[in-house]
């Protein structure tokens, strides 16, 4: 946790871009392929976490108390539709 810590509350007074990563021993540098190995990798996560969570036989559903039937969802406008 500390490293994560540090990581995360490191200033610095560049701002600097990454642009060279090391996948499978080798780097890379192109937007495509860093963009596609950084999908891969944070897709893989959950089937990672999801693969060693016990299977116990209870909907998860069924831990949702009080849940509220009537809910509202309002989507984003613009202001040319309010005025509307």
């Amino acid at each position: 946790m500390e490293v994560y810590n540090y990581i995360i509350t490191k200033k610095s007074d560049k701002n600097e871009i990454c642009n060279t990563f090391l996948v499978n021993n080798s780097y890379i540098s192109d937007k495509h392929t860093t963009a596609k190995e950084f999908c891969k990798h944070f897709c893989s996560v959950a089937e990672t976490y999801a693969s060693s969570i016990r299977h116990v036989g209870i909907s998860p559903v069924s831990f949702l108390q009080d849940r509220n039937m009537k809910s509202l969802f309002l989507t984003p406008t613009t202001p040319q539709e309010v005025a509307s």
